[in-house]
């Protein structure tokens, strides 16, 4: 039974199953010890992250279907793994260059970013490099963007393995894609309504037997990372009709897939889920209660100091993001704050109190992140930036706590700045270079006001709004643009 177990496991990396072996493992359980913490998870979860291993498993997988074997990995430390004993031994096969000698076979020749020699103690690469390329790595994959990425496409992945034939991503097909739509699609939030249901057109979740599914948004959304998914697992970007080969997200099919998705919620009146918007009047109930509690929040977006600049006398300060989720590749957003009338919600007024009491406290803001987190004992101040979602939760703490809590977002703060500034004069190209906004179709989604713009400086109508035009802005919005609120026409 050992050599059977040892025979396993030095053939499962490569998997050549002999005649021998599934004569010897037919109808029987086998216990195989592995030094590989991957495989052993992989094999658990019906799937890993590697393809050239989910291929290999599968492999090994129908052989076990074949013979009925039931195969159980168990994993085992290398240190405590016999078979790997000898090949962890120095010998002169695994000598290295000298200094000397790597550099200029560097240098001539390089720069090498990887060494396939055995053993960890004896690769030779030159350490700059390999530090320069693992931190531009992480920074691509440290994105909100690829991390959802990557979580959809282990989720794919299980579901290809789990499926019959079992599949990868180098053999999925449109099909494929549209059932893993399908199943993902019964996780939805998204009301459906039925042409006779009394909530046609109403957003939210009702009692009625309505189904729920991904928006058409969402699954639009999903489509597109599942497309980057296979161009990144060499399917590339386009799909042959004929030879069936390609990106399958490309194909004909599941093209016909989203615009039917489409075609379903625009029949049931189901319109994009828009943020609530947060005006004044609720910003300075909640400043009063800070001020209150004399709570320093640390709850505000992602911003760097070096990227404040302050105005000529103090006037206000003047911001210059690069780095942002429609921003990046030489573009930049700049934009300027006034001082208010009214220092309570004075933006200007509330970073220099931000700025004194982090100075007092013996923090240094002056580089780095303005914004940033506690400690998990919330004792220290890190160095890592604030999250939208603390940024979400602090904003309904507060709104809860005052019991003026409607629903509305961070997000919300820029539908209501584009409502208050149209109400109040602002052009539509100031508006937008204000918010940071490239087509004027976002500006016409947020602000719903088009028609009532005018002309005048964003800054100025910033400073010079008071809490009671706000008041007169929510009012107009809430009579006019919340289309869920208003009566319906025929009682």
């Amino acid at each position: 039974m050992i050599a059977l177990l040892s025979t396993l496991r030095r053939q499962m990396p490569y998997y050549t199953p002999s005649v021998s072996v599934k004569e010897r493992i037919v109808d029987s359980r086998v216990d195989a010890f592995c030094d590989n913490l991957a495989v052993v998870n992989a094999w658990s979860n019906q799937g890993g992250r590697d393809p050239s291993l989910n291929g290999v498993l599968r492999k090994i997988f129908t052989l076990s279907k074949t013979v009925n074997m039931d195969l159980r990995l168990v994993y085992v430390s290398s240190s405590r793994n016999p078979a790997d004993r000898e090949s962890r031994k120095l010998r002169l096969s695994d000598a290295m260059l000298s200094p000397m000698k790597w550099k200029f076979v560097e240098e001539r020749f390089g720069p090498h970013t990887s060494d396939l020699m055995a053993l960890d103690s004896n690769a030779m690469n030159d350490t700059n490099v390999e530090r320069r390329l693992r931190y531009l790595d992480s920074l691509v994959g440290s994105t909100s963007y690829n991390k959802k990425k990557l979580s959809l496409e282990k989720e794919f992945e299980k579901f290809l393995f789990g499926g019959e034939p079992v599949k990868c991503l180098k053999t999925a097909s449109p099909l494929d894609v549209r059932r893993f739509m399908v199943m993902k699609d019964s996780r939805g939030k998204t009301q459906v309504h039925d042409l006779t249901c009394e909530f046609l057109g109403k957003l939210g979740i009702h009692s009625c037997q309505c189904p729920l599914r991904l928006a058409a948004g969402t699954v639009q959304s999903m489509l597109g990372q599942l497309k980057a998914i296979f161009e990144s697992n060499g399917r590339g970007s386009e799909w042959n009709e004929i030879t069936k080969i390609g990106n399958p997200v490309c194909s004909p099919e599941v093209d016909k897939y989203l615009h039917a998705i489409q075609f379903e919620q625009s029949k049931s009146h189901v319109v994009q889920k828009q943020a609530k918007p947060l005006f004044l009047d609720k910003l300075r109930s909640i400043s009063v209660h800070i001020d209150d509690l004399l709570d320093r929040a640390n709850d505000l977006g992602l911003c760097i100091s070096q990227e404040v600049k302050l105005l000529p006398n103090g006037d206000g300060f003047l911001f210059s993001h690069t780095v942002g989720k429609t921003l990046g590749k030489g573009k930049v957003n700049e934009f300027s704050i006034l001082r208010f009338d009214d220092t309570l919600i004075c933006p200007v007024k509330a970073l220099e109190r931000y700025v004194e009491g982090a100075r007092a406290l013996g923090v240094d803001l002056r580089f780095g992140y303005l914004f940033r987190t506690l400690s998990k004992n919330r004792k220290d101040v890190t160095d890592n930036p604030v999250s939208s979602n603390a940024m979400y939760d602090r904003l309904r703490k507060y709104l809860k706590k005052l019991d003026i809590y409607d629903g509305e977002t961070p997000h919300g703060i820029r539908g209501a700045c584009a409502i208050t500034l149209a109400l109040s004069g602002g052009s539509t190209s100031d508006v937008m270079q204000h918010i940071g906004w490239s087509s004027s179709s976002s500006y016409q989604r947020y602000s719903r006001l088009s028609s009532m713009v005018g002309r005048g400086s964003v800054s100025s109508i910033m400073a010079n709004t008071g809490v009671s035009e706000s008041n007169i802005c929510r009012s107009i919005f809430e009579s006019y643009c919340e289309v869920n609120k208003l009566s319906s026409a025929f009682q």
